[in-house]
């Protein structure tokens, strides 16, 4: 349920912000002062603080989500930040955003949206967005604190999808790129003396065979002369 104590101006991009919360049936705490809705989400691997923000006049719509550790020992925030450099490079929309000083991870995705305005369906995408990306990367983070493997291991096996389909792409780019270099057949030409069948030279010509269209003598009828006889 959203705070009733405030009532965000219809029709603004702050306004969508908290219609989607509220049709999604989202438990949230609003605050106008700052145009942020702020909640809890259970993702598929952790449970994640949430803030979706309004900004800079009304024209970026932001998202953030906690990743629910905390580095306090010093000795540990290199690891995680190479672990959010390795992921970072990677990721297309959105990046991990790591306090040094204070051991905090958060996953960070900003939507300039202007003139064009904001509407649900942004909303929507950009935080599943978040979401799924946030639950890909966590395992592989635990992985790293807890199980010991390096960061780039972490990271690879986490991608492991990502990778597959880049090597599936270039094999498909290698076997266009061999067949493109094979001999190919000559094509046949399209010049129309060259189109006609070639003869045997075996073969004897028509001309060459006399009578081979003409009937037996003792097939034909009497030759006559002049007019035919009077019956």
């Amino acid at each position: 349920m959203s705070d009733e104590s405030f009532s965000p101006q219809f029709g603004s991009p702050f306004q969508v912000v908290v219609d989607h919360c509220e049709e999604a049936g989202i438990k949230f705490r609003a605050e106008p002062d700052v145009k942020g809705v702020f909640f809890s989400m259970r993702g598929e691997m952790a449970i994640y603080d949430v803030a979706l923000l309004v900004t800079h006049d009304d024209q970026v719509f932001q998202i953030y989500l906690t990743i629910p550790i905390a580095t306090t020992e010093e000795r540990l925030r290199p690891l995680v930040a190479e672990f959010v450099t390795r992921a970072n490079h990677r990721i297309v929309i959105g990046h991990f955003d790591y306090d040094m000083d204070e051991g905090r991870l958060r996953y960070h995705i900003g939507h300039p949206f202007g003139e064009r305005g904001l509407d649900d369906e942004t909303v929507g995408r950009l935080f599943a967005t978040a979401m799924g990306t946030a639950d890909r990367y966590f395992p592989a983070l635990m992985r790293a604190l807890v199980g010991g493997e390096t960061p780039a291991d972490a990271v690879y096996l986490a991608e492991l999808d990502y990778h597959a389909e880049a090597a599936h792409e270039e094999d498909r780019e290698t076997a266009h790129q061999s067949s493109k270099e094979a001999p190919q057949p000559p094509k046949p030409s399209l010049n129309k003396r060259n189109r006609r069948p070639r003869k045997d030279p075996r073969l004897k010509s028509t001309r060459e065979l006399p009578g081979l269209f003409e009937r037996p003598k003792e097939e034909r009828g009497p030759e006559s002369k002049g007019n035919p006889p009077a019956s």
